[in-house]
């Protein structure tokens, strides 16, 4: 009994942050569209992307979460190329608002 408590203390933790480098991943291939689309300019995209790496630590994770990482930016590039102006314009407002 006490193993199986043990397990599940250790393993709550990383089921906690398994989400988290799907949200960076997604969040720089959002800022990234919003670059692209002319909504922000690259000072402020920079300074968005030093932001999402704060505040996900990104500089201290290993390959296999950076790779997750990159895995979900692609997933949100290919969904965004079907985006309409309303959709991306919204999307650039939040990020603008959240990020900058």
């Amino acid at each position: 009994m006490k193993k199986i408590i043990v397990l599940l203390a250790l393993a709550t933790p990383m089921l906690a942050n398994a989400s988290e480098p799907k949200d960076a991943g997604k969040t720089f291939a959002q800022i990234t569209a919003c670059h692209l689309a002319g909504e922000i300019d690259k000072s402020d995209k920079d300074a968005a992307n030093f932001k999402v790496i704060a505040r996900y630590k990104i500089a201290g994770r290993n390959h296999w979460w950076k790779k997750d990482m990159k895995k979900a930016q692609k997933k949100e590039f290919r969904r965004l190329d079907n985006t309409n102006k309303l959709e991306l314009a919204i999307m650039c407002g939040i990020i603008e608002n959240k990020w900058l």
